[in-house]
């Protein structure tokens, strides 16, 4: 495996030549100084220093990036992270699964601090060239011949935990996809065992809950089904209380999503389908996404009525409405529309079916003047998501979001049980 072996550089070549000579004979690959103008000599001491302790490093391996400024730290950062990133991004990209090196030994403060700041979100080594003997009484610099090779564990084992709390700070505002995405990408860089667990049990839990935002309800229910086991790494990042609070949060949720996925495969409406869409609504509601929120509070009036129909009438699809389970009042308004026996319903049609059967919660909806071409529903048909050009407002979200609830209770649907997802944080 190839290595890649990123030095800053200042006026003394000794340290950088230890460096590289402190790995194996065929290493490095590729060598990137990174050094001020006042320093570029001092990379040509360092090469031969190294080839004369038997680390023979050709020029034509190394890149050179001068900074500009080395006492300057903000820029140091920015050119590190554009230059230097670009370096180490062009060597991976040829090289795949490389190994980098990052070593800061050199240079001025700056320059060391500014290495390690942008050099942070790679899933790098860092080295530090340190000694077993300095001058000025073991305060000084390290002596010639005395250097030793201070090779730190990878700093993601302890930055991972940063990006613990960013996660959950997503999570809790609902962006779940975010914060599965950013536990995945963080468990690439980690190396710990310890860790690595503790980002894979929390990963567990916050995709289970991306997998159900999405209506993935089997997925999410794999997911949550072995969830107590990871228990001990969840508490690491949760606390215990937390953590026992979501798990008995989460198993209850794992009844509702195997009869939601259970309702699903046999392609059948649910009053868990019906709860699952005002759920959702509701989180995206939070965000402030009004038309996100509309269209599912849509289906959900939709879902009503395909829920009402097959618990109480054994109208199995609105796709499919069989002729025969209708009121002949209903179908006077469907002469010549049906196929072989069938009729296919939407929205409208289905509420108004629900209606010519005598149904209560269609009165609701009558009662709303939610058949209306000027109702809230029409509203929603002419925001930009559906057929027109406008958002919907919040106030026209509030007035569709209170009418779904409406609905909902006439159909029975208890709303206490809407589920909630759980706040990872205290």
């Amino acid at each position: 495996m190839s290595l890649l072996l990123v030095c800053t550089v200042g006026g003394a070549p000794e340290p950088i030549a230890a460096s590289l000579c402190s790995t194996d004979p065929e290493y490095p690959s590729r060598v990137v100084f990174v050094c001020s103008s006042s320093t570029r000599a001092t990379t040509a001491q360092v090469l031969e220093l190294a080839s004369r302790n038997g680390s023979p490093v050709r020029e034509a391996d190394c890149d050179f990036v001068e900074i500009s400024n080395p006492q300057d730290l903000g820029l140091c950062i920015q050119e590190m992270r554009d230059r230097v990133g670009a370096k180490i991004q062009e060597w991976l990209n040829g090289h795949p699964g490389a190994n980098v090196v990052v070593d800061f030994t050199g240079g001025t403060k700056a320059m060391s601090a500014a290495m390690a700041l942008a050099t942070q979100r790679g899933a790098y080594q860092f080295r530090y060239v340190g000694g077993t003997e300095r001058t000025k009484g073991g305060v000084g610099v390290v002596i010639d011949g005395k250097e030793q090779i201070v090779q730190s564990q990878n700093p993601w084992d302890s930055l991972g935990l940063l990006h613990v709390e960013d996660a959950l700070t997503l999570a809790d505002c609902g962006d779940f996809e975010a914060a599965h995405d950013l536990l995945a990408t963080t468990l690439h860089k980690v190396s710990d065992g310890l860790m690595k667990r503790t980002l894979n049990a929390l990963d567990l839990l916050i995709g289970a809950y991306a997998s159900w935002d999405r209506f993935d309800h089997q997925a999410a229910a794999n997911k949550l089904k072995d969830i107590r086991e990871q228990k001990p790494y969840l508490e690491r990042v949760l606390g215990p209380p937390v953590t026992e609070q979501v798990l008995r949060t989460a198993e209850g949720h794992l009844v509702h999503l195997e009869a939601a996925a259970k309702a699903a495969t046999q392609g059948l409406p649910s009053k868990e389908l019906v709860a699952d869409l005002m759920g959702n609504a509701e989180r995206r509601e939070r965000q402030r996404r009004y038309d996100d929120s509309a269209g599912r509070l849509y289906r959900a009036t939709e879902a009503i009525a395909q829920y009402l129909l097959y618990e109480k009438y054994k109208i199995q699809s609105t796709g499919e409405v069989p002729v025969d389970k209708c009121p002949p009042s209903f179908l006077q308004e469907f002469k010549g529309k049906s196929k072989n026996g069938t009729l296919v319903c939407g929205l409208q049609e289905a509420w108004n079916l629900l209606f010519h059967l005598g149904d209560p919660a269609a009165e609701k909806f009558r009662g709303a003047g939610l058949q209306s071409r000027k109702s809230i529903l029409h509203v929603r048909n002419q925001s930009i998501f559906a057929h027109g050009f406008a958002p919907i407002t919040k106030d026209a979200h509030n007035t569709l979001k209170q009418n779904v609830k409406l609905l909902a209770t006439a159909a029975g649907i208890d709303l206490t049980a809407i589920p909630s997802f759980p706040k990872f944080r205290s």
